[in-house]
C-alpha cells in the first residue's frame, strides 16, 4: 500500500528492472533522515492512470535498470590535447569529439558485446553513451565548453543491448518521459566501490549456472570494467559432497550444513572437512587463475566454510551487505517484508543509489542520446 503522507513528506523515486523475463518495479521514499523505504513492489509493472498522475504530480523521477543479461557495459577514458592557440572550447568541437569517441566505441566493442549478449553483432545496439565525468588538465569540471584547457579527459560509459531488447525499452517509458536508464551490474559495481570506479570483483553464484564475474580493471586499461565467468556455481560443496559420498544434491546440502554447525561425530566431520578444504581449495586455484586481486564482493551460493571476510592470496573476500553498503552512501533502510522470492533488492537499491548522486552534465549527455539514437 502506497503511504502518500511519507511521499509527500519526502522524496520518491521510482525504479523499474528490465530483464528478458518481464519488467519489475519498486516505488522507494526517502525521508529527510534519508532512511529508504520500500512503498510498493510490482513483479510484473504496468502504468495505471492513477500511478500514472501520481507519478506526474509528484515529480517522481524515474530510473530504469536493465538485467545484465540484456546489458553490456563498456567504461572508457578519452583524451582531447589542444593547443594553446586553438582558444577556449566550443559545442562544436566538443560535439565532434565526443561523436568520434562514439563511434570508435562501437566499432571496437560491438564484437565483444554480442558475444557476451549471445546475440548477432548486427543486432547488437548500442543504447546509450554517457559522459560521467570531464577533467580539465587536472581538475574536474562540470561543463568543458568554454575551458581552455590544453588536454581534457573524459569518461564515458557505453551500453550495448540486443536490438529486439532495444526496441521494447522505447516502448516502456511513455513518450516525452524522461528517465535515467543504466545497466544493474555497473551500478552494482559503483555501489560496491563508494560511487567511483575503484579496483573490485563483484563475483555472481548462480545455483545452476557457472559464477559471473564483473572487475573493475585498473584505470590504465583500455576498458575499465571486466565481464567474465568463472567455472563454478553456487553449488560448488553440495557437488563435492556428493560426488566424494554418493549421495544426491539434496542430501549434501543438508551434510554440508551438519557440517557447518559442528552437528556430526568427530570422526564423521575429519572426513567431511577433508572433502570440503579440497572444494576450497579448487575455489581459490579458480579465483586465481581469473587473477582476482583486491576487494572480492560475493553474492549469492552457499554459506562459505570459512569466516568473512577473509585475506587470501592478495584478495578481500567479503559478501555483499546491503545496510553496510547504503550506509557508506549516507542512506538507511527501513526494516520491511522482503519475501525470498523477490529478486534482491540492491537489484532496485543500486541503480537508486547511482541516480542520486549523478553528477554528469544532463545538457550533454541529452545531446549523446540524440546521437545515439542516430547512429541506432
Amino acid at each position: 500500500m502506497i503511504d502518500l503522507k511519507t511521499l509527500r513528506n519526502g522524496e520518491a523515486f521510482l525504479v523499474l528492472e528490465a530483464a528478458p523475463r518481464g519488467t519489475s518495479g519498486i516505488l522507494f521514499a526517502v525521508d529527510d533522515r534519508r532512511e529508504v523505504s520500500v512503498q510498493k513492489f510490482w513483479k510484473e509493472f504496468k502504468w495505471s492512470p492513477l500511478l500514472r498522475r501520481l507519478i506526474f504530480l509528484m515529480k517522481v523521477p524515474i530510473i530504469v535498470s536493465l538485467d545484465p543479461a540484456v546489458a553490456y557495459t563498456v567504461v572508457l577514458p578519452a583524451t582531447l590535447n589542444r593547443r594553446k592557440s586553438e582558444g577556449p572550447i566550443d559545442a562544436v568541437a566538443l560535439e565532434n569529439f565526443l561523436a568520434q569517441t562514439i563511434q570508435k566505441a562501437l566499432n571496437t566493442y560491438r564484437d565483444e558485446a554480442a558475444l557476451a549478449l549471445g546475440v548477432d553483432s548486427l543486432d547488437t545496439i548500442l543504447t546509450q553513451s554517457r559522459a560521467v565525468r570531464f577533467i580539465a588538465d587536472g581538475k574536474r569540471i562540470e561543463n568543458p565548453i568554454g575551458s581552455e584547457a590544453k588536454k581534457l579527459e573524459v569518461l564515458l560509459e557505453h551500453m550495448f543491448s540486443p536490438r529486439e531488447f532495444f526496441d521494447r525499452l522505447n516502448g516502456m517509458v511513455e513518450e516525452g518521459i524522461d528517465f535515467f536508464l543504466t545497466d544493474r551490474a555497473k551500478s552494482e559495481l559503483l555501489l560496491l566501490g563508494q560511487g567511483e570506479y575503484a579496483p573490485l570483483t563483484h563475483l555472481h553464484f548462480p545455483d545452476k549456472k557457472e559464477g559471473v564475474f564483473w572487475r573493475v580493471r585498473p584505470h590504465d586499461s583500455d576498458g575499465y570494467i571486466e565481464r567474465g565467468r568463472v567455472p563454478l556455481s553456487g553449488k560448488i560443496f553440495y557437488a563435492a559432497i556428493s560426488s566424494r559420498w554418493g549421495v544426491s544434491e539434496n542430501n549434501a546440502a543438508l551434510l554440508y550444513d551438519r557440517y557447518l554447525g559442528n552437528d556430526m561425530s568427530g570422526h564423521a566431520y575429519r572426513h567431511f572437512d577433508q572433502t570440503v578444504k579440497v572444494a576450497v581449495g579448487a575455489l581459490f586455484d579458480t579465483f586465481q587463475k581469473k587473477k582476482f586481486s583486491g576487494p572480492v564482493f560475493l553474492k549469492g551460493g552457499p554459506e562459505m566454510p570459512f569466516a568473512l571476510p577473509q585475506r587470501k592470496a592478495g584478495m578481500l573476500i567479503s559478501r555483499i551487505s546491503l545496510p553496510n553498503l547504503l550506509e557508506w552512501r549516507g542512506f538507511k533502510l527501513r526494516k520491511s517484508l522482503w519475501p525470498g522470492n523477490r529478486p534482491p533488492l540492491t537489484h532496485y537499491l543500486a541503480p537508486f543509489v547511482e541516480f542520486y548522486y549523478d553528477k554528469s552534465n544532463r545538457h550533454i549527455n541529452h545531446w549523446l542520446k540524440r546521437r545515439i539514437h542516430w547512429i541506432a
